[in-house]
């Protein structure tokens, strides 16, 4: 390769670092045309900077910027995008404020419960108390489906669990008011839509499909009647001991020592062998169980159970046995 004059003397002052960040951005040029591009535009970028001091530093650090982006594929210009690893669906719990404070322990451990045993779910829980607007608890589950929790990941609203004594939104429809937990499950066309001046859902006539977005439980021994307090909380806290032995596989839910054992029932072959005449027999006996007690054979009692058989053969007559004793000219 043959260098003028000039060239030569400027080559033999580089020191060996320079020398080789040189000949690296001129092998990455040749290698990528994205660089060769990037670089044309760092330089057309540095020859406005002319009259600045320190104009070869500002420079260095521009294609040095360059360099690093392309090196350690840090993507400054593309979008990234989710990975299954870092999405995470969510599951809300919402939980009065005496029940958790009462309940605390369980309350958490029911989910980690839950989240391990669905897989791939974080759980977000919401504590209210009874004077906590219905409206800021339907904003918070919404916000939760589309937004997620703020935990810098991916995530949406799958799922729902009302634990204790949460407040429930009414929600009126053709002139009737009744309570609902549509507003906290319903985010997509609206079913219902919140009236700030009456404090109500009113039905919502242009809604195209009347579904939830999400699952949803309760956990509440009050149904159908008052909340008591203490006493209904301590059956919350046991509801929740007998849920974390079912996750656990432990208690009443552990796996059995016995061997399996297998109840057969063939309910056809049953009905065929079964004899219906015998089992009205039976019947008659049961019935006539007294008389036979204190042997009241009498002419009346025969007559009866003559007469009761008779009846019984003739509404369930074979037909086939039926004509051979027609064509035998015998009574059945």
């Amino acid at each position: 390769m043959h260098f003028c004059g000039r060239c030569r003397d400027n080559i033999q002052k580089l020191s060996f670092v320079e020398f080789f960040f040189i000949f690296l951005v001129f092998f990455l040029c040749i290698k990528d045309k994205k660089i060769y591009t990037l670089m044309q535009i760092s330089m057309k970028i540095t020859s406005l900077f002319s009259y600045i001091p320190y104009k070869k530093y500002l420079a260095g650090f521009l294609v040095l910027t360059i360099l690093v982006s392309q090196t350690i594929h840090v993507d400054f210009f593309e979008e990234a995008g989710a990975s299954p690893e870092n999405y995470r669906d969510i599951v809300s719990i919402v939980v009065d404020k005496s029940t958790y404070g009462a309940e605390r322990t369980r309350i958490l451990r029911y989910a980690s419960d839950i989240a391990g045993y669905l897989g791939g779910v974080r759980t977000s829980i919401l504590v209210v108390d009874p004077g906590t607007p219905v409206a800021t608890i339907a904003a918070k589950q919404e916000k939760l489906y589309y937004e997620g929790d703020g935990e810098g990941d991916v995530s949406s609203l799958v799922g729902t669990v009302f634990i204790g004594n949460i407040p429930l939104p009414k929600v009126v429809k053709n002139g009737t008011t009744f309570s609902s937990l549509y507003p906290y499950v319903d985010f997509v066309d609206k079913v219902f839509v919140f009236n700030d001046k009456t404090s109500q859902y009113i039905y919502n006539t242009e809604s195209k499909t009347e579904s939830v977005e999400i699952w949803h439980g309760v956990i509440n021994p009050a149904a159908g009647r008052s909340w008591e307090g203490s006493n209904d909380i301590s059956k919350i806290g046991q509801f929740l001991d007998k849920t974390h032995q079912f996750y656990t596989k432990s208690g009443k839910f552990a796996p059995s020592t016995l061997p399996p054992k297998v109840f057969y029932y063939d309910g056809e072959s049953e009905s065929k062998s079964s004899d219906a005449r015998a089992a009205f027999q039976y019947e008659l006996t049961m019935k006539n169980s007294e008389n036979l007690a204190y042997n009241r054979f009498t002419k009346y009692l025969l007559s009866d159970i003559s007469s009761a058989l008779r009846v019984f053969d003739a509404k369930n007559a074979d037909e086939d046995i039926a004509s051979i004793y027609a064509s035998l000219g015998l009574p059945q």
